[in-house]
């Protein structure tokens, strides 16, 4: 065991300083994760407006999804507000997943609009999280602590960003800033 440890540790400082070595600045931090991690696409290099999202994801499925297939639409209850709801498509792995965000039910209720909802201890079905559902139905649920913040609702795009861990079959982060359309908008 103990030999196995020390071997690790020596490979890890080797490969320290055989990737340190190079020449010139270091290279910009990258979404990073386990060799086997999944891998989560960028998008079209050519994005319309209504389709551009900034969100990175680390941890056992990485990557840095700046476009996607197709608009997102924003869900929220009429006439009397309910949670809003981003369901934003993501290819991982080349098949189609979801990246669900949400305010929480009080989202649009006097004095709740804009602003900061952090994912409580304690989550319930309608607190404001966020999460990673793959094609084959493996889930990741936000971490309390996680935020979900809204910047800007001008009742036909919805801005925001996201940050926090998700839990599920291995540890994630999600980080970035997303958008969606109102219906009908």
């Amino acid at each position: 065991m103990r030999r196995r440890l020390a071997a690790q540790v020596l490979a890890s400082a080797v490969g320290t300083l055989v990737l340190g070595s190079g020449c010139g600045a270091p290279a910009a931090p990258t979404a990073t994760g386990s060799p086997s991690a999944h891998k989560v696409s960028a998008g079209s290099s050519n994005c319309p407006a209504d389709s551009a999202q900034d969100i990175i994801f680390t941890g056992v499925t990485v990557g840095h999804l700046k476009c996607q297939s197709v608009p997102t639409s924003c869900l929220q209850g009429q006439p009397e507000p309910a949670k809003l709801i981003a369901t934003i498509p993501v290819l991982v792995d080349g098949r189609p997943a979801t990246l669900t965000v949400s305010t929480g039910r009080t989202y649009g209720l006097p004095g709740h609009g804009p602003g900061a909802y952090e994912v409580p201890s304690s989550l319930g079905a309608g607190d404001p999280q966020f999460e990673l559902q793959l094609a084959d139905m493996t889930t990741w649920v936000s971490s309390p602590g996680g935020m979900v913040t809204v910047l800007t609702d001008d009742g036909t795009r919805v801005r925001g960003t996201v940050e926090g861990g998700l839990t599920g079959p291995g540890p994630m982060q999600v980080s970035g800033s997303w958008g969606c359309a109102r219906a009908g908008a």
